[in-house]
């Protein structure tokens, strides 16, 4: 699987810049942290970005903007998974690559989530799989992309596990290339996931060509 993948499938929050041979602006040489991040971030957050900076000219900028503890917590959840794969030597043919972060979108909780099976593991745990429809053209109501996820909830100690989730077109021929990523936010009880990447589809003889980008979370407990 290439980088930009393995990004996307963990946060889909963050995105590479291309080739950058040259630091400017906020992003920094390779095996370099600016000063003013470490004043910024805890030492484990610190180590985080010391070992990203083994392979990424990291773009700093967004440590000075205000994050929500959801936003912040999406972002070192896929900087943890990366630095997992530096670890490994995974990322070495990736050295001085641009790394830099998508804007944040608006969280849409008015999916609607339908429970299409529940397995009852014992008293706490159940076995869940939701989907929904995270998109729909605005040029025919059949045409649409579905969502769906399959975890494991353990409802005593509010715990989830994600098993697998995935997005499909639904309609005649439409394709979706892209990628998607979700996480439990165990602050909020609830699933939130993003999704990024364009959607063709053709009705009545016309091709369409939809550019997307989407956020959105539902309950747990709903």
């Amino acid at each position: 699987m290439r980088i930009k993948n393995i990004i996307i499938a963990f946060t889909l929050l963050l995105s590479l810049a291309g080739n950058a041979q040259t630091p400017f602006s906020d992003r920094a040489p390779l095996d370099s942290v600016p000063e003013w991040v470490k004043e910024r971030v805890t030492p484990k957050e610190y180590e985080i970005w010391k070992t990203m900076s083994s392979v990424f000219y990291i773009d700093y900028s967004i440590l000075k903007t205000e994050l929500s503890p959801e936003r912040k917590q999406e972002i070192y959840d896929g900087l943890k998974k990366i630095c997992e794969g530096i670890e490994k030597g995974e990322f070495s043919h990736q050295v001085g690559t641009g790394f830099t972060f998508a804007k944040e979108n608006p969280i849409d909780t008015t999916f609607q989530w339908k429970l299409c099976e529940l397995t009852q593991i014992d008293e706490n745990i159940q076995l869940c799989k939701r989907e929904a429809s995270v998109y729909q053209s605005a040029h025919s109501n059949s045409v649409e992309l579905v969502c769906t996820v399959w975890y494991i909830y353990n409802s005593q100690k509010k715990e989830v596990h994600i098993v697998k989730y995935e997005i499909s077109p639904n309609g005649s021929r439409c394709k979706f290339q892209g990628g998607m990523g979700m996480v439990y936010q165990k602050n909020l009880n609830r699933l939130q996931g993003s999704y990024a990447g364009t959607f063709r589809y053709e009705i009545g003889g016309r091709k369409y060509c939809d550019q997307l980008e989407k956020s959105f979370a539902f309950s747990i407990d709903k």
